[in-house]
């Protein structure tokens, strides 16, 4: 018999590798081999015991069982909880959104101010800035649920089951980009009205917090009540003042257009059924374990603390921006079998280690529907490509290259758009559509530009924005984006011997560097390249950059994703409340950040 521990756990094909105690080759582990009621506590890091045979392709596992001294069969003894064969996933987790002051100080792209005053108005093109339209693309990876609702009013107290659009309606894009927007340049919150404080029960009494949850939302990033405190999302998307009074609202410079009609070729049907979806939750502020940081950086709270303490308290904040993960490894071209058309009951029966989380579980043989869900006839299929335009007017460099950065992302990286994205429907991939550029070029054009254009009968579009006009414009982002939230000292104020302390005591600590393990002052490269690159590393390290791209990655350990519960298969009852019950009872555990989930066990 040989020990180890899986390295590399690939869930939706049903195989990986293991780690052998004694040295030598990865072994190679197929589901198979493994008894059917263990299948679904395969993932990275689980402890093993099995034999070892040699096969034409090389090493493989058979007769394999969990070690029971592992601390994996044991539980979680520490708040580092990754029990690798009982853990989940929460559907969401929040990216941090530090203070804006440094930003608004410095000004510039970064901060806040009256865009009308700065030239960016809509009368007129202003010199230097860039008007055209970016041609961009969808392609959906998962199943897209947009619901039609053909704007009749509906009763909240009765089942509903909706039909779905076979188009993509403008609306659903643009708060799409904006919410991304949003977070990569760490605007303003767009809207945030929870003043109210919060009650929570302790024994039979019931207590009210002493803060409420916009208490906690430092006022840097509560939305704007006046032209002056415009952040960059709400220059560009434009600006409705929450509170009556504060005059009049600014439109914004970008429009966006979807060129498709509808289609009824992308919608996948089932059969004349239709599909009871699961309960999707309700947001719960009230659990302060998961929507309270203990700083201003968005620092997850400590596990075991009382829930009076882990509440709305002063000296605490928010956690950030609720993002819905990307369900990796649910792809439809990896789990095609997770994805079948069929409105089947299949939450019971594990498929590669996962169950069937979007649907609703039969109850007594039937399925249920009720005022708590609603039902779907069919989706849009996965592989669907929607072609669209983003048209803007006076945009800055930095503009335009925040939103290239947001459409040149890795390929594993996919934005959530649409309804149901806590159960993994609504993963897209977006891009420019460099088939409807010209000459690889963007029709994307200065004043200049355009005042050429018109001087001319040449009907051919402009193509201005050249690769390198691209590249240029995405690192003056990302260098605004580190001037305003990770700035160096002066020349004249670092020395090698201060580590980002300025020499008159003032605290200019440099937070994300810190993570840059390899990077030290002393070595601050001078040539423009070594520049570039450091600074790179410096926007990459940013809390609102990193979260971010999580997010849209998904969690790094393979476990399932779905709404906290006490065991790994879908419970018929619901009763997902008494997770947090016994979580209150027991372990008191906090939800991970962002860019360190590890997970939440089953049985807190």
């Amino acid at each position: 018999m040989a020990t180890g521990k899986i390295k590399k756990w690939i869930g939706v094909r049903g195989f990986g590798f293991i780690e052998n105690d004694a040295g030598g080759p990865n072994v190679f582990l197929h589901i198979s081999k493994v008894a059917q009621d263990d299948r679904g506590s395969l993932i990275d890091g689980t402890e093993l015991i099995f034999d070892i045979q040699e096969t034409p392709r090389g090493l493989a596992a058979s007769n394999v069982r969990f070690q029971e001294t592992s601390s994996l069969v044991q539980g979680a003894t520490d708040s580092s909880f990754s029990d690798a064969r009982d853990s989940f996933h929460n559907p969401y987790n929040f990216v941090p959104t530090p203070p804006r002051q440094d930003a608004i100080k410095a000004g510039g792209f970064a901060g806040d101010f009256d865009s009308l005053e700065c030239g960016l108005s809509h009368a007129s093109l202003e010199p230097d800035l860039w008007t055209g339209h970016l041609p961009i693309k969808l392609t959906t990876v998962t199943p897209l649920v947009l619901l039609k609702t053909d704007g009749e009013e509906r009763s909240s107290t009765e089942h509903q089951t909706y039909d779905v659009l076979n188009y993509l309606p403008e609306s659903s894009l643009r708060g799409m980009l904006r919410s991304a927007y949003e977070v990569v340049t760490n605007s303003r919150y767009g809207c945030f009205s929870n003043d109210d404080r919060l009650t929570f029960r302790l024994g039979r009494e019931k207590k009210t917090y002493k803060k409420s949850p916009k208490d906690l939302l430092d006022f840097s990033l509560r939305p704007g009540d006046k032209m002056s405190e415009l952040s960059p999302a709400d220059r560009l998307f434009g600006w409705v003042p929450q509170q009556s009074g504060s005059g009049q609202g600014y439109k914004g410079r970008i429009r966006v257009v979807c060129e498709d009609d509808a289609r009824s070729e992308i919608i996948q049907h089932f059969d004349g059924k239709d599909l009871p979806l699961t309960i999707l939750g309700e947001p719960k502020p009230a659990q302060g374990r998961f929507y309270v940081a203990k700083d201003n950086k968005g620092t997850p709270q400590e596990d075991g603390i009382s829930k009076e303490k882990a509440g709305y308290n002063k000296g605490k904040s928010l956690r950030g921006r609720k993002q819905y993960w990307h369900h990796k490894g649910l792809e439809a071209d990896q789990a095609p079998d997770y994805w079948k058309s069929s409105v089947e009951d299949r939450t019971q029966q594990q498929n590669n280690g996962r169950y069937q989380e979007y649907r609703r579980p039969n109850k007594n043989g039937e399925p249920q529907k009720d005022s708590q869900n609603c039902s779907i006839t069919g989706w849009i299929k996965p592989g669907t490509v929607f072609k669209a335009s983003l048209y803007v007017q006076n945009l800055q460099a930095e503009e335009i290259g925040a939103l290239l950065w947001l459409l040149s992302l890795p390929e594993d990286h996919y934005f959530r758009l649409g309804y149901g994205k806590p159960l993994g429907f609504g993963s897209v991939r977006m891009e420019v559509d460099e088939d409807r550029c010209v000459q690889g070029c963007l029709p994307l054009g200065t004043d200049k530009d355009w005042k050429s254009y018109y001087a001319t009968f040449d009907t051919s579009p402009p193509a201005t924005l050249n690769e390198g006009q691209r590249k240029d414009c995405i690192q003056k982002f990302k260098a605004s984006m580190v001037a305003a939230y990770d700035p160096l000292p002066d020349n004249n104020e670092a020395t090698n011997d201060n580590e980002g302390q300025d020499t008159s005591g003032k605290s200019r600590m440099l937070t994300s560097l810190a993570d840059l393990k390899d990077v030290a002052l002393k070595t601050i490269p001078n040539t423009p390249e070594d520049q570039k690159k450091f600074e790179e590393q410096r926007f990459d390290a940013l809390p609102f950059i990193s979260g971010f791209l999580q997010v849209l990655k998904g969690p790094e350990k393979d476990a399932p994703i779905h709404y906290p519960r006490l065991d790994s298969k879908p419970n018929p009852e619901g009763k997902n409340f008494e997770w947090f019950t016994n979580n209150e009872r027991n372990r008191q555990y906090t939800l991970p950040a962002v860019t360190d989930e590890k997970g939440l066990p089953y049985q807190p």
